[in-house]
């Protein structure tokens, strides 16, 4: 009997020891499954947090495997890649001993895109003469001088996005160079006197029509003459009014924005410096008068993104003048002197010139466009990703929340996902 009762005590023994290891075994998978949920959960807030980078004008790499981003108790790290405006991303999360990964495709999947698509307009008709150049790069993928890794017999370029357009004719100068479309008016055509185009020169479809600008309440507050000479001096985020907006002598200034400016006219020389700080929002001027960057001046953001300081001319320097080259004068709208801006340049019924070894980083629509003796315009693909960036009917306001000073809502957004192993380096996509 006593026999009968150790075998027993042996059999239930083992059997709750065989219990106790499958309750461990099952344990455990539970832990290690649900640890693996928690890392995918986190492997996608990391994809969305690149997606919102990429929005803002950034690259989307987040992190790396050895200095992840802490998430929840875990932590993530992305890698992406851009090819010509489709990002491939890869997340991976990682929560406990587990990790997961999810790769995302990001881009415009043809949807709408910003008004500002190249390099620059001209309504009535686009010139290109005697050596200038346009050309493209993407200020959310660095500096100009970063992507100018083309050469082509001498001239050297970054991307081949420096599209021009017209609804008249567009005009083209020995040595000037379109890395880019020239796409006149649908009833014009491209005269080609010793340049070269390297895109389509088919003509427009359609004609496309300038908006008018609308001057902000800022005009109705009392005027001022601003006008400074070797002066470093700050100017706070607000709304202004200058009958006169002149800075030269060696003089750097910096504006911070959000910052509306109404003037009569601009006029920077000398080796002028303004400086624009877009930390908290945008710049916007708008000038009612002649505005002239000449004699080594430089304008722009601070960041070298052009979406930050936009300048709006409400003036007619055409209308009458339709036989001079520049329009009126005296009443110029030029980038002259081996001045630089950067920004966006928009006047719907005035004749924008960029020439004598002018650089405009950005963009410039206007009535009439003249790029000449040297000038040059790199367009900044950025531009086109952002829907509501303006044409001159509103005042300079804060970045949205949870932008990152982004400027303005982009139309990227993800197109596809899948899961990956942890780590993957991105399968890179077709895209343009």
């Amino acid at each position: 009997m006593l026999l009968i009762t150790l075998n027993v005590i042996v059999i239930l023994a083992a059997m709750a020891a065989a219990f106790l290891s499958i309750a461990f075994y099952d344990n455990k998978e539970h832990l290690a499954a649900a640890h693996r949920m928690k890392a995918f959960y986190i492997a996608e807030a990391g994809l969305n947090d690149a997606i919102s980078q990429i929005r803002a004008g950034r690259r989307g790499d987040l992190g790396a495997e050895d200095a992840q981003i802490s998430f929840d108790n875990g932590g993530y790290w992305v890698v992406a890649v851009d090819t010509g405006g489709i990002w491939t991303l890869v997340a991976t999360g990682t929560y406990g001993n587990q990790r997961q990964g999810i790769e995302g495709i990001v881009g415009s999947g043809g949807e709408e895109e910003g008004f500002y698509t190249g390099a620059g307009m001209g309504e009535v008709q686009t010139d290109v003469e005697n050596d200038s150049v346009t050309d493209s790069y993407d200020s959310a993928q660095g500096t100009y001088f970063s992507q100018q890794t083309n050469n082509m017999n001498g001239t050297p370029y970054a991307n081949n996005k420096g599209h021009v357009t017209s609804n008249g004719p567009i005009t083209m100068g020995p040595d000037s160079k379109i890395f880019g479309d020239a796409k006149p008016g649908m009833l014009s055509s491209l005269i080609l006197a010793g340049g070269f185009v390297d895109g389509s020169t088919v003509p427009r479809l359609d004609d496309a029509m300038l908006p008018t600008i609308v001057l902000p309440d800022t005009a109705s507050l009392p005027s001022t003459n601003f006008d400074i000479k070797d002066v470093t001096m700050t100017v706070p985020a607000g709304d202004y009014h200058h009958s006169k907006f002149k800075v030269h002598g060696n003089s750097n200034l910096t504006i911070e924005g959000p910052a509306t400016f109404v003037v009569d006219e601009i006029d920077l020389h000398d080796n002028a410096v303004v400086s624009i700080d877009a930390t908290g929002g945008p710049v916007y001027f708008y000038s009612t008068g002649k505005v002239k960057f000449h004699g080594n001046a430089e304008m722009g953001s601070a960041s070298g993104r052009p979406r930050d300081l936009l300048i709006f001319i409400n003036l007619d320097n055409h209308t009458g003048f339709e036989s001079d080259p520049e329009g009126r004068p005296g009443k110029g709208i030029k980038i002259r002197g081996n001045s630089e801006v950067t920004g966006v340049l928009y006047a719907p019924n005035g004749v924008v010139t960029v020439k004598d070894d002018g650089v405009l980083f950005g963009t410039a629509y206007g009535k009439k466009l003249r790029i000449k003796n040297d000038g040059k315009i790199h367009y900044d693909e950025a531009l086109k990703r952002i829907l509501n960036l303006g044409t001159g009917t509103g005042k300079a306001t804060s970045w949205p929340a949870g932008s990152g000073g982004g400027g303005g809502e982009n139309v990227l957004s993800l197109l596809s996902w899948r899961a990956v192993a942890p780590g993957s380096a991105p399968m890179t996509q077709g895209g343009g």
